[in-house]
């Protein structure tokens, strides 16, 4: 099993496009586009994002959010993530309901089926 586990790992690392519904996330370019026009995100907001895009479906918490966009002159508050995340919702506007809220303990990423 954790063979596997670390194997998944490597595939996600060495991955540097992720798409999901209209949101695509190109590592290589460091960009995400929604519908195809590139989003204004400040540093900390990218990272986020993607954390959240390269973990499709499963619940980042606080915690392991703040790890992610934490960085050389970056001092992250558990709350500040809250903040991050309602403005990564302003900049997606109509598809902000892709970020999903997982009371008492963080976010995911999830695009429902039509």
């Amino acid at each position: 099993m954790a063979i596997l586990r670390r194997r998944n790992t490597k595939d996600l690392e060495s991955q540097s496009h992720y798409r999901v519904g209209s949101l695509e996330l190109d590592l290589e370019k460091h960009e995400i586009a929604l519908h195809g026009v590139v989003l204004d995100l400040t540093i900390s907001e990218f990272r986020l994002l993607s954390s959240l895009l390269i973990n499709q479906g499963r619940v980042m918490t606080r915690k392991d959010l703040m790890q992610q966009i934490q960085g050389d002159g970056v001092n992250v508050v558990e709350r500040s993530i809250d903040t991050h995340v309602v403005g990564i919702r302003k900049k997606l506007g109509d598809d902000s309901h892709i970020i999903h809220t997982v009371r008492g303990l963080g976010y995911k990423i999830q695009v429902e089926a039509k």
